[in-house]
């Protein structure tokens, strides 16, 4: 068959007003149960090469033996984990690069959806805050006014209180903040700056600097 003919053939809708062909549900529970200990990524410069990604990374995780890799589409991969223990071990040190840009990691579960592999959790470190306004409740409104504040890390009795930390939930597609005026009080204006840890390459056009 000629190139030609299967490009005609590829958009070809019939079956389509069919009954559905119901799968075996054994069948279904079985694969579900090989792919449960697996973890779906997006590169956010779907630019870089899938295979080499799939190649190197299991050796930069140190598990090259417990892993496989499978390309889905040109934005998503996979990899599959023998244990799970070696999965949240992979989880638990991101995020994650790839020739220096960054990937989205999600554990895969039925209820993933697209906009859950544009998020990603960063901590960040926010400098800046006067000194008689520091309180947990204070760090996490402003976490919030960057995306959504998963933890904070702040103790009463913190030596240094020139900076702070959150961890949040990233949009990938939202522009990043690294400055911004905050008002405290009336007639008290102060920029706060903000350090988002292991942060190496979004897409460059989502940088924002805002004073």
């Amino acid at each position: 068959m000629s190139d030609y003919h299967r490009f005609l053939l590829k958009d070809i809708e019939l079956g389509l007003d069919e009954t559905p062909i119901v799968l075996p549900p054994v069948l279904c529970a079985q694969a579900v149960y090989l792919n449960c200990f697996s973890i779906i990524n997006v590169l956010v410069n779907p630019e870089k090469k899938m295979r080499g990604l799939i190649n190197q990374m299991p050796c930069i995780w140190g598990i090259t033996d417990e892993v496989i890799g499978r390309i889905i589409n040109t934005k998503k991969f996979q990899f599959l984990f023998k244990t799970e223990e070696a999965l949240n071990k992979v989880l638990s040190r991101g995020p994650w690069l790839f020739a220096d840009w960054m990937i989205v990691t999600k554990r895969w579960d039925a209820t993933l959806t697209e906009d859950n592999l544009k998020m990603v959790q960063l901590w960040v470190q926010i400098k800046g805050i006067p000194p008689h306004y520091l309180s947990r409740a204070i760090i996490e409104f402003i976490g919030d006014t960057l995306a959504q504040v998963v933890d904070v890390k702040f103790e009463d009795s913190l030596i240094l209180t020139d900076c702070v930390w959150v961890l949040v939930n990233y949009y990938i597609d939202n522009p990043l903040l690294f400055k911004h005026n905050y008002q405290f009080g009336i007639g008290e204006i102060f920029t706060l700056s903000f350090l988002y840890d292991r942060l190496k390459n979004f897409l460059p056009f989502v940088w924002n600097v805002d004073t």
